[in-house]
C-alpha cells in the first residue's frame, strides 16, 4: 500500500507540473481518483490559463463520468462536480471561443442532473452507499503503475528525474527506458545526465543493499556500455567515462568498458 501511495503521489505530481496531460492516464486510474481531476483543473485554469486545455479535461472527465453511468445510475455526485468547475471557469475564460462554445454544449447537464436527483427519491441511502463503494474501491496494484510511468518515459512525456529517488531505485527498468529513449533521440545531453542521476542513487543506497546497490551498477555500465556506439566521441560522454574508470578502476582492467552481465538497451 505504501508503494501504491509513492505512485500516485507521483502521477499527482505530474499532473500538477503539466508534464503530462489528464488524458494519458488511464481511465481506472482516473475514475477512482478525483485528485488527478481538480489538479488538472487548476493548471489549466490557474497557472496557464489556457481555455483549450481546460476545455480537454473537461471534456475527458465528461467521457469517463459516461463510461461510469453505463454500470449505473446517473452519477449526480460527478456531474455535480463538472458542472461547479466549469461555472468556477466563466470569469476566466468566458468571451474566449472554444470556452463558449462548450459551454453550449452543456446545456442539458444541469438538466440532468435535476432529473436524476427527481429519480432518486426514496433510495438515497442505496445510491449513496453505491457511490462510497465505487470511491473505496482499491485503484490499482503496483505493478500498474509502473507500467504507465515506463510508458510515459518511453513516450518522452516525462523524464527520469520527474520520479522519486525512491521509485526509482526499486524499479530498475525505469532507468532503461530513459537510457533507450535518450539513445534513439540522439540526444547526448539527457543521456548523460540520466547517467550522473543513476550515480546520485547509488551513492544514496545504504551499504548494507548490497543486492540492490550491485543491480544498479550493472545499470550504470550496461548505459556506458550501449551509450558507446551512439556517443563516443561526444564531450559529455567522454568525459563521464573517464570520471567513471576514475573512480571504478578495477572494473576497467581491459580496453573498453566492461560488457554488461544482464542489461541491453
Amino acid at each position: 500500500m505504501e508503494e501504491e501511495n509513492e505512485y500516485r503521489k507521483l502521477v499527482e505530481s505530474l499532473v500538477l507540473n503539466n508534464k503530462i496531460k489528464y488524458s494519458d492516464i488511464p481511465f481506472h486510474l482516473r475514475k477512482g481518483n478525483l485528485t488527478l481531476f481538480y489538479y488538472a483543473v487548476r493548471v489549466a485554469r490557474d497557472s496557464l490559463q489556457d481555455a483549450a486545455q481546460f476545455v480537454s479535461v473537461m471534456e475527458q472527465f465528461l467521457l469517463d463520468i459516461d463510461e461510469i453511468e453505463k454500470q449505473s445510475d446517473v452519477n449526480t455526485r460527478l456531474r455535480r462536480r463538472a458542472l461547479d468547475v466549469m461555472v468556477g471557469a466563466e470569469p476566466i475564460f468566458t468571451g474566449i471561443e472554444v470556452f463558449e462554445k462548450f459551454i453550449s454544449q452543456q446545456d442539458q447537464l444541469e438538466t440532468s442532473i435535476s432529473q436524476a436527483i427527481k429519480n432518486q427519491t426514496g433510495k438515497p441511502l442505496l445510491l449513496e452507499r453505491k457511490c462510497n463503494l465505487n470511491n473505496n474501491k482499491k485503484l490499482c496494484i503496483e505493478k500498474e503503475w509502473l507500467i504507465h510511468v515506463e510508458d510515459w518515459i518511453l513516450c518522452d512525456k516525462i523524464r527520469l528525474s520527474d520520479v522519486s529517488q525512491q521509485i526509482r531505485i526499486t524499479n530498475h527498468s525505469l532507468y532503461l527506458f530513459a537510457f533507450r529513449i535518450n539513445r534513439d533521440k540522439e540526444n547526448v545531453k539527457r543521456y548523460v545526465e540520466d547517467l550522473r542521476l543513476l550515480v546520485d542513487d547509488l551513492l544514496a543506497i545504504q551499504e548494507e543493499e548490497i543486492d540492490s546497490k550491485k543491480l544498479l551498477e550493472e545499470i550504470l555500465w550496461s548505459g556506458m556500455y550501449f551509450g558507446e556506439g551512439y556517443f563516443k566521441g561526444e564531450e559529455l560522454f567522454d568525459v563521464f567515462v573517464y570520471e567513471q574508470k576514475k573512480a571504478k578502476t578495477s572494473l576497467f582492467r581491459h580496453a573498453g568498458l566492461p560488457f554488461p552481465n544482464r542489461y541491453a538497451l
